[in-house]
């Protein structure tokens, strides 16, 4: 969508350090195969959400094919929920 605009807010609960990461390429396979077999992508580290421990919002303007979040260390867990501008609430 245009313009491409993600955002993507992250809630800790418990004690954990976690990053956002973000990716180019499409880590669910190559549909032309059967079974699809997902694919590992080359992951790209927000530059602003890095190493944190408490709740926080990424902000991403360029388009991606996908975007994650790793828990490096700590008990808990994170919750991460993206929205892109543009779209429609129900």
């Amino acid at each position: 969508m245009t313009p491409t605009n993600l955002a993507v807010a992250c809630v800790v609960d418990g004690t954990v350090t976690y990053s956002v990461e973000y990716a180019y390429q499409d880590p669910s396979g190559d549909p032309s195969t059967v079974p699809v077999a997902p694919v590992a992508v080359t992951a790209f580290p927000d530059a602003t959400v890095q190493g944190k421990s408490d709740n926080e919002v990424a902000f991403m303007n360029d388009p991606v094919i996908c975007w994650r979040v790793t828990v490096t260390a700590g008990a808990g867990s994170v919750s991460a929920t993206g929205l892109q501008a543009g779209i429609a609430g129900p």
